[in-house]
């Protein structure tokens, strides 16, 4: 069998083209799947009472509950929401660094309906749903604090939301790790 002469006149670019084409995807693909793998955080879990050291501070959730709306001359909650709170115990660890920022999000799923499941911020201004913070409790952590410390954390959500919700805790700039707290059990 002959070669074609186009083939043997090229034969150095083929080969090249032949060993250039999967090695550059290999590499762009590869990392970029690196680049994700390495943003997906690490999740460290407590149940509720227990106490586990995360950036710096010793937490432990203490107790949680669940407000449901009534609409707006009940309760300040709208019709098929729910205010949802914890309170959290932070314990600074002083022979560890604490971080400076504490950042909280309620998050459910994924599950059928919301394959990406559904995140919530804390809410700013949980008077505006006539809920009160204790007079005892902080919105917000305080890395300065020496002594224990209780963090009161309150979510707006829709009814239902309650009994598989975890509340992620993320601190500094570091967001390879979350500590995760289930709302229910």
């Amino acid at each position: 069998m002959r070669v074609p002469r186009w083939v043997r006149r090229n034969a150095v670019a083929l080969g090249v083209l032949v060993l250039v084409v999967p090695v550059t995807g290999v590499l762009v693909f590869g990392l970029q799947w690196a680049d994700y793998e390495s943003r997906i955080p690490s999740a460290v879990s407590v149940d509720r009472g227990e106490e586990v050291g995360f950036g710096g501070q010793r937490w432990r959730l203490d107790r949680t509950g669940e407000f449901e709306g009534t609409g707006e001359e009940g309760n300040g909650i709208p019709r098929g929401s729910s205010i949802v709170a914890a309170l959290v115990t932070v314990t600074p660890d002083m022979a560890a660094d604490a971080e400076i920022v504490c950042r909280f999000r309620l998050v459910q799923g994924p599950d059928r309906e919301h394959p990406e499941g559904r995140v919530w911020a804390q809410l700013t201004l949980p008077a505006s749903y006539r809920y009160g913070l204790g007079e005892e409790t902080s919105p917000y952590c305080d890395p300065e604090r020496e002594e224990t410390y209780q963090l009161e954390l309150v979510f707006l959500v829709p009814e239902g939301v309650y009994g598989d919700a975890v509340i992620e805790v993320e601190t500094g700039s570091r967001r390879d790790r979350v500590l995760r707290m289930p709302m229910a059990g």
